[in-house]
């Protein structure tokens, strides 16, 4: 199912839904939510999270966009499973790359590569999404900046991945993905 999904006023974009959880986003705005003339070859992936049920607060309407699936054979599957912190400091620090399976829980999903480091694994960290669950907010944060700046990051591996990026001070605020604190 494809969604509408308003950010702002003056300001729409497209969302897949691929599983329960999973959101597929694409790189397709718009100004005032009309997507009439869209055809389903414009639709470019942007990101792929998972979400929470509270991201139905920004769906504007359902579409139906002819000829638009899916293509699951060409998804890896691939996320990081951000490893908890169990000292002082942010909750989560590091992670693996896994591959979650259908009908398969991360928890359990099999690991790629373990122990993702900066800068050694700098670009699969980069490309692949943390498993950690959006929320509308972060959510409507975060495709907000990309529309308007061009800047499509997670916020939140400014502290799973210290070291990651070096322009957090230019980036400030950074999006609700992060505690106050850290913002």
């Amino acid at each position: 199912m494809l969604f509408s999904i308003k950010l702002k006023d003056n300001l729409y974009t497209i969302c897949y839904a691929a599983s329960i959880a999973e959101r597929l986003f694409f790189d397709v705005k718009s100004l005032d939510g009309n997507w009439r003339n869209l055809k389903h070859t414009e639709l470019k992936p942007l990101f792929r999270i998972y979400a929470g049920k509270a991201m139905n607060l920004l769906v504007y309407e359902k579409l139906n966009i002819a000829d638009y699936t899916f293509d699951s054979d060409n998804n890896e599957n691939l996320w990081i499973r951000p490893g908890t912190n169990i000292g002082a400091g942010f909750v989560f620090k590091g992670g693996d790359l896994v591959k979650v399976l259908p009908d398969q829980d991360y928890f359990n999903a099999p690991v790629i590569k373990k122990h993702l480091t900066v800068p050694e694994d700098k670009a699969l960290i980069e490309k692949y999404e943390l498993v950690n669950m959006w929320g509308a907010d972060d959510l409507k944060e975060r495709l907000i900046r990309y529309f308007e700046k061009g800047i499509n990051r997670d916020d939140l591996k400014f502290e799973v991945f210290p070291g990651l990026w070096n322009d957090r001070e230019e980036l400030r605020p950074l999006t609700c993905r992060l505690p106050v604190p850290l913002r």
